[in-house]
């Protein structure tokens, strides 16, 4: 790709996976590049070394921080010595949420994608709608917005940074797949109500005519990272009290794995989450079926994104018998697809405006 060109990208740095996609102004999100990276994130030195003294990268980014200083973005946190997982409010402003942002981007750079027209990115519904909210975005948009030197003569400039509330993304993606056709000035009066099942919250909103209905979006903390840790806890106990951290059964999942190997012990670990998620879905589901009976109407679609999505499907089911409850197709990068919709239909605009 030639360098010259301008591209689009979306950009989910979240607290479970890393989402990248990328096109040029003016392609489309079908053929868009991708990548979907761990979230291991840490100074160069807690990276393991290769025999002749070199970090082994396993498939992370070597990027440099602002400040000089050589990290490691995107690898398998399990790789890292000493690495603890950002589960609170504060991770946008965090090193780690720094340099997997530029290992989202020197992925990119191998490409081409060295000049980006418009970035799009999301944050948890709290988040966005929050006292904060305008603290977190303004955060967001200084650190990703201007030129970005990654180390080893690879730069990347960043001209337009947007940050949307997360189940967008998935919305966006949702009218793109299941058009309805309009009358000429005639609106889409569905309702969708976009549930993200991410790894730190389980994200909704009540999408209407393309807008966020008033005082529909919310967040639950009752999301994937307490399944794993009630899964872990009950797998320990039956198991003598063998260790078994989050990490590890956090990538055994993700992989699709049936069986997980604790030393010498192989447990067939899917019906411990299966057990932790049908109360944990329950509780969350309870929270948001709560906040949906202000609404007059029943809501006619229940769309449910992200990695976790099949965890909580019986659940939406149940909190919503008279919709219908979808899971998004590729549910983990769902987000970031509609995130790079929007960034290309934004640059559009620009080209146009001139």
């Amino acid at each position: 790709m030639n360098s010259k060109h301008l591209s689009a990208v979306a950009i989910d740095v979240g607290y479970g996976n890393l989402k990248v996609m990328a096109a040029q102004q003016g392609g489309d999100v079908d053929t868009a590049d991708a990548f979907l990276l761990p979230i291991g994130a840490a100074p160069i030195e807690h990276a393991p070394r290769l025999a002749n003294g070199a970090p082994q990268l396993h498939g992370g980014e070597e990027v440099l921080l602002p400040d000089g200083r050589r990290w490691v973005g995107g690898i398998d946190p399990t790789y890292l010595s000493g690495f603890a997982r950002q589960t609170h409010e504060e991770y946008p402003s965090t090193d780690e949420y720094l340099a997997l942002y530029l290992a989202g981007l020197a992925k990119l750079e191998a490409l081409g994608h060295r000049t980006i027209d418009v970035l799009v990115t999301g944050v948890p519904c709290s988040q966005f709608v929050g006292p904060r909210r305008q603290q977190v975005k303004d955060v967001i948009t200084s650190r990703f917005k201007g030129v970005h030197v990654l180390g080893g003569n690879r730069t990347v400039e960043v001209r337009n940074a947007f940050v949307v509330a997360q189940p967008m993304g998935s919305y966006t993606g949702f009218l793109s797949e299941h058009p309805v056709p309009v009358k000429a000035g005639e609106r889409d009066t569905r309702t969708v109500l976009v549930i993200d099942v991410g790894f730190y919250s389980v994200d909704w909103v009540l999408m209407q005519s393309g807008g966020m209905r008033d005082g529909s979006a919310g967040s639950s903390r009752t999301a994937t990272s307490t399944i794993l840790d009630a899964a872990a806890q009950a797998i320990s106990a039956a198991h003598g009290g063998v260790p078994l951290s989050v990490e590890k059964l956090d990538g055994a999942f993700k992989s699709g794995e049936e069986i997980l190997r604790l030393g010498a012990i192989q447990v067939p670990f899917r019906a411990f989450i299966d057990a932790a998620a049908g109360e944990k879905a329950r509780i969350a589901m309870s929270k948001i079926a709560s906040a949906m009976r202000l609404n007059e109407d029943v809501v006619d679609h229940v769309l449910l994104a992200g990695g976790a999505a099949m965890l909580f499907h019986a659940a939406a089911k149940r909190a919503f018998p008279a919709s219908d409850v979808t899971i998004t197709p590729n549910p983990v990068m769902a987000n970031a697809r509609g995130y790079l919709g929007m960034a290309l239909r934004y640059s559009e605009m620009q080209r146009k405006a001139g």
